[in-house]
């Protein structure tokens, strides 16, 4: 994350992923070296209520990072209609 800062003279980095613990430690070490930080939690391929669980996780996250002072901007998915199950007909996302 550091060099993202320093040598690529980044402002903000993206962490995404499908492991909330994870998630937030890099969102930490974002934070640490200077970093704003876009908290994106990996929602491919759930049920609605997966998904809102995922969110609401990440959600909860992202905020404890806020009220710690790290400028946060939480992402709630991409292509929403395509990787999550049940808004498009089929027992699968077509992106598999």
């Amino acid at each position: 994350m550091q060099i993202i800062h320093d040598d690529l003279h980044c402002n903000a980095v993206r962490v995404t992923g499908g492991y909330p613990e994870r998630l937030e430690m890099a969102a930490t070490y974002a934070a640490a070296a200077g970093l704003a930080v876009w908290f994106c939690p990996f929602t491919h391929n759930l049920t609605g209520d997966q998904f809102l669980e995922v969110l609401a996780d990440g959600a909860g996250r992202a905020e404890r990072l806020r009220r710690q002072g790290v400028e946060v901007i939480f992402l709630t998915g991409s292509e929403l209609s395509l990787m999550t199950l049940g808004i498009l007909p089929g027992t699968h996302s077509p992106i598999a």
